[in-house]
């Protein structure tokens, strides 16, 4: 068993565990349903093999690919790119259906994770936002709105392709959602909610639904509605 460090441009920095490499992934799965044996290698092969598909049609190509599995019991996915762009990080939560693993397809289409998290590797990768591993979003609002900023762009890009993807009214109420559960564990989060409400987002999400944009022009938005909303951080 090898242990790589990953690190970042910003947020901690990540120890990967290797288990066992696949395909030329390196994989790692240590949630209690493996306790006892492995995962079955031909789901684990026919995953990755997703991933590449996904990986092509999205013209994403980068040198290693690290790949966790763990239970899909409350866990969302995650995913980071080194700062050297040479190593992408991808976490899927996975339902274990027997001996055979799934990933959730949040209503949507079984490929649907993929897309959107792989998405948000294209971004890095395209120097368009930073590497960033797992950051502590309690005392920074802008920082966690910016990343809910870059999810509606993506679900408006894949719609744009013909991708799996939210639609817009979906996406909106999950990005309202998101930002209602945050402030139950922030500073001042009774404020942002009454600040930061589903109109907001509304306004938000056709600013940049299907653009392109990168994080700084995130952040220039952003800045831009809590002027027209009165919003101060």
């Amino acid at each position: 068993m090898k242990e790589i460090r990953l690190e970042y441009e910003i947020g901690e920095a990540d120890t990967f565990r290797i288990i066992e490499e696949i395909n030329g992934f390196w994989v790692c799965y240590h949630s209690v349903e493996y306790a006892s044996q492995k995962p079955d290698a031909r789901d684990l092969q026919s995953l990755i093999k997703r991933i590449k598909c996904v990986m092509e049609d999205l013209g994403i190509q980068i040198p290693h690919f690290a790949l966790e599995i763990t239970s899909n019991c409350g866990t969302g996915a995650h995913c980071a790119v080194t700062k050297n762009r040479e190593i992408c990080y991808v976490l899927l939560p996975v339902h274990i259906d027997g001996d055979h693993i799934a990933l959730p397809d949040r209503g949507v289409h079984k490929n649907y994770l993929l897309y959107h998290e792989l998405m948000h590797v294209k971004n890095c990768i395209e120097y368009k936002f930073p590497s960033s591993g797992r950051q502590n979003f309690d005392e920074d609002p802008l920082e966690y709105l910016t990343c809910l900023v870059e999810d509606l762009s993506i679900e408006g890009i894949l719609e744009k392709r013909k991708k799996p993807h939210h639609s817009k009214e979906e996406s909106i109420s999950l990005a309202h959602q998101c930002f209602e559960d945050y402030c139950n564990f922030t500073p001042r989060g009774g404020y942002l909610k009454e600040l930061i409400t589903k109109t907001f987002f509304e306004e938000l999400c056709e600013s940049v639904w299907g653009k392109e944009i990168e994080y700084q022009h995130a952040k220039a938005i952003l800045k831009e509605q809590f002027e027209k909303f009165d919003v101060c951080l």
